[in-house]
């Protein structure tokens, strides 16, 4: 086999992209992303049907999976809600997680190029040294806020919050933005938490997450799980929430 086609990355489509015209007009990330899913490996399967030199790695093996919020249903990501057992899926906002799975694609990759393995080797030291260096950065800017919760559209941030002693809470309920009962507690809860933030992610609707910051006193600031520089992201995402919790 070439060294060339010795290892190839696989994309998938998120589920909020699916069922959808991919065009760079209408969803420009869905395609740039990847992504660890379960339903990844059957598309994945299907391309690589015809061609038995290719091998498909699961980067996600040995990862401790939270289960999912009572909210995280995922149906506005594509109208496709998950069933109810299946775990949190955002499995790279988690430093830890990101050093396993630097770690099962390294393995994969000297399984496939031997020869190469001492580069490999010296390629993953320096980028489990970083995101240590990194894990260590993000632990110090937070943890005058452990315990605390921010508030967050879509819940995106549960590895990243149990990582450093947070709590999310979501606006929207199971995958849906709230009824007006269900707004109205929520503006409730947020008055007791004297949160004066809304994060909402570029991917979702802003009203819902509007109106409960208008009622606070409070404002809505983006925050972006997919952004592809994961390790830049996990950086800039910590020290607005640190913000979002001094206030």
């Amino acid at each position: 086999m070439p060294k060339k086609s010795a290892a190839r990355r696989f994309r998938c489509i998120p589920w909020w992209a699916r069922g959808k015209t991919r065009t760079p007009s209408s969803q420009p990330r869905a395609r740039q992303r990847p992504w660890p899913e379960p339903a990844c490996f059957s598309r994945a399967a299907k391309v690589t049907a015809n061609n038995r030199n290719l091998r498909i790695v699961d980067s996600t093996r040995g990862i401790v999976r939270l289960p999912p919020t009572e909210t995280d249903h995922h149906d506005a990501h594509g109208r496709e809600a998950h069933s109810g057992n299946e775990a949190d899926p955002h499995l790279w906002l988690s430093a830890n997680n990101l050093r396993i799975m630097a770690g099962n694609m390294a393995s994969a990759l000297i399984d496939a190029m031997p020869e190469r393995k001492e580069s490999i080797q010296k390629n993953l030291a320096s980028l489990q040294h970083e995101i240590s260096a990194l894990d260590t950065r993000l632990a110090s800017i937070l943890a005058p806020h452990r315990g605390k919760t921010f508030y967050v559209f879509h819940p995106a941030f549960g590895y990243f919050a149990a990582a450093y002693g947070l709590q999310q809470k979501s606006v929207e309920i199971s995958g849906k933005s709230p009824t007006p009962r269900q707004l109205a507690a929520l503006i409730r809860q947020a008055k007791e938490d004297r949160v004066r933030t809304i994060f909402v992610q570029p991917q979702f609707d802003r009203k819902s997450a509007e109106t409960v910051a208008r009622a606070i006193d409070g404002t809505v600031v983006p925050i972006d799980p997919l952004d592809q520089e994961v390790l830049r992201n996990l950086a800039v995402s910590a020290e607005a929430i640190a913000q979002s919790l001094q206030q």
